[in-house]
């Protein structure tokens, strides 16, 4: 099944299905295994990756659609001898509750573990 990504972009009016569209793009490339542009791709996913699910607040992008993409850029880029690129992109590949610092993670388990010392109600 061929699909025609130029008729897809041309139907997309919202920003959030042109986002789709570029998303559903890359997909294409990993399955076809498509020659990728990493400088190219980095953009398209920095201009598009708070598009999608527009749930979250402002300024909160979810990497969870974009992590094959993020995962074969940083191969990608590590392969040109762009490491500091590589590894942001396997940072933003990781899940989200992996991002949490260990103090974080330290700090909401004492939180979670804190009893009441005086409740006046």
């Amino acid at each position: 099944m061929l699909l025609n990504f130029h008729s897809l972009q041309a139907t997309a009016t919202l920003l959030t299905e042109v986002a789709r569209v570029e998303l559903e793009q890359g997909y294409a490339k990993l399955l076809w295994e498509t020659d990728i542009n990493p400088i190219e791709w980095l953009n398209k996913i920095a201009n598009n990756a708070g598009l999608i699910d527009r749930s979250l607040p402002d300024g909160v992008l979810d990497p969870i659609p974009w992590i094959p993409l993020l995962l074969k850029l940083a191969k990608l880029l590590l392969a040109r001898g762009e490491g500091e690129l590589a590894y942001q992109c396997l940072i933003a590949s990781a899940p989200p509750d992996m991002r949490a610092s260990g103090f974080e993670r330290l700090a909401r388990e004492m939180n979670y573990k804190q009893s009441i010392i005086c409740d006046r109600t």
